[in-house]
């Protein structure tokens, strides 16, 4: 605020004026006028008048020290009103600025929480939902797992990896199940369930979207190493409205991971297998768990690239001689009610993989194929991570990582 000062008389200095002003009258009077004109008089007494009420010119008659006191604590006192008042404007065009960000603030959060969770899938297929998902059906134990991640069950799935032990266990009983095979799952079983979203396998169930249009988007993962593993578990917390405890997870596992390959001192070679005796196979790093392990081993060199098309390339024992890993880890696959018979002991006899060193060594682990092999996530590869690392490296991990 702008204060314009108008100069005030002091009552000392009115009373100085009028004392001069007689004095000069009685001058006059005494020398008859002759030597003191009238204009000469007024003369002199406009000219005090006007010394006396100016802001700036010095008077015939100085001020006392009193009367000067006086004059500098009104100015203090004015200044002081001016900073008050200056800190006040100062102190509403704060206000106004936090106002103005708590807006933003609000509008960005109506934003947020109005916009539908909206993802492309690995068909490239958009998926936009009218809120999150709240129920999900699973076509694959890479959604298991990520759901186990989050903290949600789904309410169905067509496998059993959610009664695992590393899962929710043997007794858990509120995931429906949906019948028919891998390939080509219940219609009847999803549409029973009410999902907000069946979450499906690449190059599996891309040809079900049509089929399922009528009960729920279809949202088709098929995450390839590590990192597309961690985005996959991102994306299904877009989808749920859990982004912040998804990448919460993905960092959780990506601490675990560094320290896992950290603790290494010296890398061994190690291959990842799985069938029978008669067809045999070998991981590559398009698997996540075998790729979170190519981090911290030698991982075969033809088996460390990955084309997503051919992501279990086919394989021989003669070729695994041709690796011979310091580890190896074997995956028998069974689908039936019986168990099959290990792949290590099927091959006992074979000539060739007797001649393997891990063979000779004893360093041959036969491991649970339905976590290894179909899992695929962060959980599932934390216990890849647990079972393998201890084997691999028994001085620098005697037990897993907490």
């Amino acid at each position: 605020m702008l204060r314009v000062q108008v100069p005030r008389a002091r009552p000392g200095r009115i009373a100085r004026t009028a004392a001069a002003m007689l004095a000069l009258v009685l001058v006059a009077a005494a020398c008859g006028g002759d030597e003191a004109s009238d204009d000469t008089v007024a003369t002199t007494v406009m000219a005090e008048a006007t010394t006396t009420t100016s802001a700036t010119t010095t008077t015939s008659a100085p001020p006392t020290t009193h009367d000067h006191d006086h004059d500098d604590e009104d100015d203090h006192h004015e200044h002081e009103d001016d900073e008050d008042e200056h800190e006040d404007d100062h102190h509403e065009h704060e206000d106004d600025e936090h106002e103005h960000e708590d807006d933003e603030h609000e509008h960005e959060h109506e934003d947020d929480a109005a916009a539908p969770p909206s993802v492309e899938d690995a068909t490239g297929a958009m998926v936009t939902l009218e809120a999150p998902a709240v129920r999900v059906v699973c076509l694959t134990g890479l959604c298991v797992d990520t759901m186990f991640v989050l903290g949600v069950k789904p309410v169905a799935a067509n496998d059993l990896l959610h009664r695992d032990p590393a899962y929710w266990g043997p007794d858990e009983n509120e995931i429906g199940p949906v019948s028919g095979s891998f390939f080509e799952p219940s219609l009847e079983d999803i549409a029973a369930a009410n999902p907000d979203i069946v979450i499906g396998l690449g190059g599996v169930h891309d040809g079900l979207r049509a089929a399922l249009e009528s009960i729920a988007p279809l949202f088709i993962v098929n995450p390839v190493g590590v990192e597309g593993m961690l985005a996959h578990v991102v994306e299904i917390g877009i989808l749920l409205g859990m982004e912040h405890e998804a990448e919460d997870a993905v960092a959780a596992f990506e601490s675990r991971l560094e320290q896992y390959v950290a603790g290494v001192t010296t890398k061994r070679s190690v291959m990842v297998v799985y069938g029978s005796d008669v067809n045999i196979g070998a991981d590559t790093v398009c698997t996540p768990a075998v790729d979170a392990l190519a981090h911290a081993a030698v991982y075969a060199p033809e088996f460390s690239g990955c084309d997503i098309h051919q992501p279990f390339p086919s394989f021989s024992v003669e070729q695994l001689l041709g690796i011979d890993p310091d580890v190896i880890f074997v995956q028998t696959y069974g689908f039936g009610p019986t168990p099959p018979e290990p792949v290590s002991e099927q091959l006992v006899d074979h000539v060739i993989w007797r001649e393997l060193v891990a063979v000779q060594n004893g360093e041959v682990h036969e491991v649970d194929f339905f976590i290894w092999g179909t899992s695929r996530g962060i959980n599932g590869t934390n216990f890849v991570l647990d079972e393998a690392m201890p084997k691999i490296y028994p001085e620098d991990f005697p037990a897993p990582l907490p």
